[in-house]
């Protein structure tokens, strides 16, 4: 099998050390819901931290 090339050989990297994933996105939201309290309700600062987050 031929060698991969650099382009390829990056990209491979980024994607495994970079990627924001469906998984990470489940966790980082479900520790915001663990998070959330009626007291200090801040649903714009949280909302823009999880889309933040994703981009």
């Amino acid at each position: 099998m031929a060698e991969k090339s650099q382009t390829e050989q990056s990209r491979a990297y980024f994607y495994r050390n970079f990627k924001y994933t469906l998984e990470h996105l489940a966790r980082d939201y479900q520790a915001e819901l663990q998070r959330y309290s009626d007291e200090s309700w801040e649903f714009p600062q949280r909302a823009a931290r999880l889309s933040a987050a994703v981009k």
